[in-house]
């Protein structure tokens, strides 16, 4: 009795050809041993074996796997029949390095013997852009929870998205319960008159302003606000990123300032005295009104000129080398005499004073 099996083995030879022309690492295991029986080219190539070193060897041998327990998993599946789909595993090279694989393994039976069909999809590429994307989500959100200022997202409508701790510090309100709720409700519609511009967050353009910022007990603020656009890679109208600074202590110090500023010129107003300040160059930066009736200019006539063009050339002499050794030592002086010309060209004797100012 003869058996032609020619049929079978064109179909084997078949298998044969696509198995290795496959862009697919593949691999055909026999379950009893886990022995390879066969490694296409792309495997090999995947692997950095030749395929003559794979064939009639183990996994398990080759060290191939990083994760020795998944490998006892997914070869207990194919011995219950079952098949495995895109499970992921890292993957060990000849040279020591690792590769992030999806794995398929379909049970099939040859000549009666159980064995297996794996396949390998490296996802290696993937893997490490979704790890640098993750990298980079971690550093923005650090950046973001460490600016100590109040910063908000919102999308186009205003709608608040995401807020850092700093939000709390600022308006008194928890980040997670502003989250769809309006910026504008953090913003108040009326300024108090001459501390800060008036307007509400819509109606800032693009950039810096100062505007009343509205506390969650209802409190108002002034706050420093630079808005920026949010654009999204699919053309939707762009969202807000809102910084938002208290500067209620800013502007207490600058009112603090205005006020002592005032008083000190009143007192200057009221001295007899002609009270006035220089430079290190020894060049007016102030003069006060009384220099009127001491030498007949006006403050500002005098702003940028220097002392000495005051004074006559024998007296310009002794007091600059005065002025030089006092300012270099850093000292007052008191009641130093010297001639000023006053701008009628009259001769005026004059006794000065002064103190460092340091900054």
């Amino acid at each position: 009795m003869l058996t032609d099996f020619t049929t079978e083995r064109r179909g084997e030879h078949r298998f044969t050809r696509l198995f290795d022309a496959a862009p697919l690492a593949m691999v055909l295991t026999r379950l009893a041993d886990e022995v390879l029986l066969h490694a296409n080219p792309a495997a090999a190539a995947l692997s950095g074996y030749l395929a003559e070193e794979l064939v009639g060897r183990t996994s398990q041998a080759l060290h191939a796997w990083v994760d020795t327990a998944l490998r006892a998993k997914y070869f207990a599946e194919l011995r219950a029949g079952r098949p495995v789909r895109a499970q992921h595993a890292a993957l060990r090279r000849k040279d020591g390095g690792e590769l992030a694989l999806e794995v398929y393994g379909e049970p099939l039976s040859l000549d009666g013997e159980p064995c297996a069909l794996s396949m390998f999809v490296d996802v290696t590429p993937q893997i490490d852009y979704l790890r640098q994307i993750e990298r980079q989500h971690q550093l923005l959100a650090a950046v973001f929870e460490a600016i100590g200022d109040a910063l908000i997202l919102t999308d186009s409508q205003l709608r608040i998205m995401l807020a850092n701790r700093a939000t709390e510090q600022v308006f008194g309100c928890a980040p997670d319960a502003l989250l769809g709720h309006s910026a504008d409700a953090l913003f108040a519609d009326t300024d108090a008159p001459g501390e800060v511009s008036s307007g509400t967050v819509p109606d800032l353009p693009e950039g810096v302003g100062v505007v009343r910022g509205r506390r969650d007990d209802g409190s108002e603020f002034p706050a420093e606000v630079s808005i920026s656009p949010v654009r999204s890679a699919d053309a939707a109208p762009p969202g807000r990123a809102i910084l938002v600074r208290d500067i209620s202590e800013r502007e207490r110090r600058r009112r603090t300032l205005a006020e002592h500023q005032a008083r000190l010129q009143d007192i200057i107003d009221s001295m007899a005295d002609w009270v006035w300040e220089v430079d290190g160059e020894a060049r007016y930066t102030f003069a006060s009104e009384r220099v009127r009736d001491v030498l007949g200019y006006a403050p500002d006539e005098l702003i940028g000129k220097s002392v000495f063009e005051l004074m006559s050339p024998d007296d310009s002499e002794r007091i600059r080398a005065e002025f030089t050794a006092v300012a270099a030592a850093g000292e007052s002086f008191r009641d130093l005499e010297n001639t000023c010309l006053a701008k009628s060209g009259e001769t005026r004797i004059m006794a000065t004073s002064g103190a460092p100012i340091r900054d």
